[in-house]
């Protein structure tokens, strides 16, 4: 973390306290939504060249990208200056607020180990189960096991991969790959997009299995995702020409009253005589 708290992070702030307690939502991002944000680094953002992976145009997104790079604020900061034409007084305050969020669900302590098989009277594994009631950790993983459902034999694989996503975007890559950075791969991406962004890297028996944990603590930290669809156009409702609906007949107000009064007027004629 800074050591120097950025003046437009300070805690009273009303947008800062709204993004510190809210869930990351996946509608479209606007000014307002994170600290310091405003509709041009907005654009800056959206601008960010990922050959296709991802695009950074929401909230979760824009921690899914802060995430990835470990919570490495400098790292951050020098993609969002180098890469998105951001100011660096900007791109520092952004930073900051990230860096705050991810305390609530993210450490620096090592990963408690799993035991094999299921939780008692459950059928979720003991390494599920963890990964799930524990928080997210900077540390790199190792391939022994224990952490990620499906993962250790691959680790050395994926990790290649994250490392090389990472240098394209401005980062080092070191210390890569840790369960933090797994979540926010998933969350930039999205599942279709990270089991596409690790085919032939893992087993699909064993993706699964990964995308399994992810989305659940993706559940935990966000929103549900936002489907957007085109608008739906109303269904005209098909005439049936054999049976062709039956108008009643109009008639004017006024000749409907003067009939009225005729009638009244015959059968008054007709109990006199």
């Amino acid at each position: 973390m800074a050591a120097t708290r950025s003046p437009a992070s300070v805690q009273d702030s009303v947008v800062y306290q709204n993004f510190m307690t809210q869930a990351l939502p996946f509608d479209r991002l606007r000014a307002g939504d994170i600290p310091n944000l405003a509709e041009a680094n907005i654009q800056h953002l959206a601008s960010l060249q990922t050959d296709g992976l991802f695009v950074v145009d929401t909230p979760a997104k824009v921690m899914g990208l802060f995430a990835l790079f470990n919570r490495k604020v400098d790292e951050f900061e020098n993609c969002l200056v180098e890469k998105c034409d951001m100011l660096p007084r900007y791109a520092k305050r952004i930073a900051d607020a990230l860096h705050d969020k991810t305390l609530d669900f993210c450490n620096d302590d090592d990963y408690p180990k799993g035991a094999s098989g299921n939780v008692p009277g459950t059928q979720t594994s003991v390494v599920a189960h963890n990964f799930d009631q524990n928080k997210l950790s900077t540390v790199r993983l190792s391939t022994q096991g224990g952490v990620v459902p499906g993962l250790a034999a691959k680790v050395t694989t994926v990790e290649s991969r994250v490392r090389k996503l990472l240098k394209q975007l401005g980062g080092s890559g070191a210390g890569t790959l840790s369960t933090l950075q797994l979540v926010g791969l998933y969350m930039l991406m999205g599942e279709q997009g990270f089991v596409t962004f690790l085919e032939g890297a893992i087993s699909e028996r064993n993706l699964d299995k990964v995308v399994a944990v992810l989305a659940s603590k993706e559940r935990n930290l966000c929103d549900k995702r936002t489907v957007r669809t085109s608008p739906v156009q109303p269904v005209p409702t098909p005439r049936n020409l054999d049976n062709p609906p039956v108008s009643s007949p109009s008639m004017p107000i006024g000749v409907m009253l003067a009939g009225l009064f005729f009638l009244l007027a015959a059968i008054y004629l007709k109990f006199l005589s």
